[in-house]
């Protein structure tokens, strides 16, 4: 899991495999007492190929900026030739975002 702090608490981004594949988010005002942003991850893998992600998302960094809190992942494709990329997503505390790919 990776935590930064994020308005009056934190923000955890964090692989719950049990749930599902993605990478899924919470909150907490203390540090300790964690509450699921939602049932669904925040970041899913991507819909099929060409999807970059298609296959998984993991490693996630965070790096909180003001209002805003970015986000590195590793996406994984289903084709094991396929790049890996790193994916830089920017959210506002609504948690909408933008992204941005580069190559590994």
């Amino acid at each position: 899991p990776e935590v930064v702090p994020a308005g009056d608490g934190f923000l955890m981004l964090y692989a719950a495999l049990k749930a599902g594949p993605g990478l899924y988010a919470a909150v907490s005002r203390d540090g300790r007492t964690w509450t699921p942003t939602g049932d669904a991850p925040l970041i899913p893998p991507g819909r099929g190929p060409p999807d970059f992600d298609a296959a998984r998302v993991a490693h996630p960094a965070l790096l909180a900026a003001g209002d805003r809190v970015r986000v590195w992942y590793t996406g994984y494709a289903h084709d094991a030739s396929a790049a890996r990329r790193l994916t830089l997503r920017v959210g506002a505390a609504d948690y909408e975002h933008t992204e941005f790919e580069g190559e590994e």
